[in-house]
């Protein structure tokens, strides 16, 4: 039988995830591969700043949305509990699942990240923290007149390969 941590590793444990995205990612019971690993080291630059973008083109099923869409977006909070994240896909019940699954997360990982959902503000594609940070969700031609964001992420604009080659359907989903 395993004896329970004391408070100090559990404090040290707590200080790894909050440090690392790959150590939080272990937290959750998965181990990143080494294209995650960079994915992650990149991510992490955007979230102290030292990057302000970043374009990442992975094949399907690399774990690039696992990563950049439900991951990260947790881990910047409890980096940046007082910030405001919007989330954007193709479709807003894209851009809403992502968002369940980063308010998921974060519920089940509140303390080993250190912080909380808020209450009265937990729907899935818009929900809060105790501390004032938020995850906003939408499609990319929704409308986010009125919401500010410290962090935006865009994960797959396009449904499709076509869409994406079409300069008139690829301008209009970017300018709205």
């Amino acid at each position: 039988m395993k004896r329970p941590n004391s408070p100090l590793e559990e404090l040290q444990k707590r200080q790894r995830v909050r440090s690392s995205l790959a150590e939080f990612a272990r937290a959750t019971g998965k181990e990143p591969a080494a294209h995650h690993l960079y994915i992650m080291k990149n991510l992490e630059q955007i979230c102290r700043g030292e990057l302000h973008r970043l374009l990442i083109a992975c094949p399907p099923g690399s774990a690039k949305s696992e990563i950049c869409s439900v991951w990260m977006p947790a881990w910047y909070l409890a980096n940046h509990p007082s910030n405001h994240v919007l989330c954007c896909g193709h479709t807003q019940e894209l851009s809403e699942r992502f968002a369940r699954r980063v308010r998921n997360l974060v519920d089940e990982y509140s303390t080993q990240l250190g912080i909380a959902l808020s209450p009265d503000s937990q729907a899935g594609g818009r929900w809060s923290l105790t501390a004032g940070g938020s995850l906003f969700a939408l499609g990319v031609t929704g409308a986010i007149t009125g919401y500010r964001a410290d962090l935006v992420l865009v994960d797959d604009p396009f449904p499709n390969r076509e869409d994406a080659l079409n300069e008139t359907i690829a301008v209009r989903s970017m300018t709205g």
